[in-house]
């Protein structure tokens, strides 16, 4: 959202909210990210022994997991609370910049409306790639808008 805060017409207020949603996340998530680092470290140990204790690799493994889903929660309950600033209008708005193509959005910023790959275009959406415009894709490319939040699903904060 910070990202487009021309295009969606943020006011200073709406700027300052979200800057300190991502710097509450960002100190949220280092914390989170130094436990999972810590977890993997443990569980890495549990596992270089010649016979690995699936009674004690089980619940690291689960605990891992758990820090995981409780990092990608946060992230996602951030970004709810970024789209809580947001007026209708701008929601609108923000939809309709995360339903273009990535390509097309880096276009605009760069102000090269009108510019396209011919090649981009002929192309199959890839999973993952931001073309499609499922609910769960929109709510990822909501949480880059906000701004470089420090996480991405599936990547580890570096502390």
């Amino acid at each position: 959202m910070l990202r487009h805060r021309a295009e969606l017409g943020l006011s200073s207020e709406q700027v300052q909210g979200l800057e300190q949603l991502r710097a509450d996340f960002q100190r949220e998530a280092v914390g989170r990210a130094a436990e999972l680092r810590a977890a993997e470290t443990n569980l890495q140990t549990l596992l270089e022994a010649d016979a690995a204790d699936l009674t004690q690799v089980e619940p690291k493994l689960r605990e891992i997991e758990r820090l995981r889903a409780d990092l990608r929660l946060a992230r996602i309950r951030t970004i709810e609370q970024g789209k809580g600033l947001l007026s209708p209008e701008q929601r609108a708005r923000l939809r309709e910049l995360l339903q273009a193509p990535a390509s097309l959005r880096s276009q605009k910023r760069l102000g090269l409306v009108g510019v396209r790959d011919r090649e981009d275009d002929r192309a199959a959406p890839a999973p993952g790639d931001g073309r499609r415009v499922g609910r769960f894709d929109v709510d990822l490319r909501l949480g880059e808008l906000l701004g470089d939040l420090g996480h991405r699903p599936g990547a580890v904060v570096q502390g």
